[in-house]
């Protein structure tokens, strides 16, 4: 497996927290946005993730692939409520707060 992307991301480390959670060993290579070829990230964005012959982008889909893939060590909670509320917490902070901690830089 290997992670694309620059670790001051905050998207990237997102990733590598799942990545940490769960024990899964994963090789990085530090990428810039727009330095990814499309077959890796169509949109030129990071991170981006691959796991053999599979290549995926954007973090949310990332760590939901992650969870649903190696289910050992479950990230996301059990119950659907909960699950729900995790995924607009997500958002919230992949969007939001993103915007407003980040979005000069």
């Amino acid at each position: 497996m290997k992670l694309y992307g620059a670790i001051l991301s905050p998207f990237v480390r997102k990733v590598a927290v799942v990545l940490n959670l769960k024990g899964l060993e994963c090789e990085r290579e530090n990428s810039f946005p727009g330095s990814l070829p499309k077959t890796l990230s169509p949109l030129g964005k990071i991170p981006a993730l691959s796991d053999g012959d599979l290549n995926i982008s954007d973090s949310s889909v990332i760590c939901a692939y992650l969870d649903e893939q190696y289910p050992a060590v479950a990230v996301m909670p059990k119950s659907p409520a909960d699950r729900a509320r995790a995924r607009w917490l997500e958002e919230f902070s992949d969007s939001k707060l993103a915007e407003l901690c980040g979005g000069g830089i």
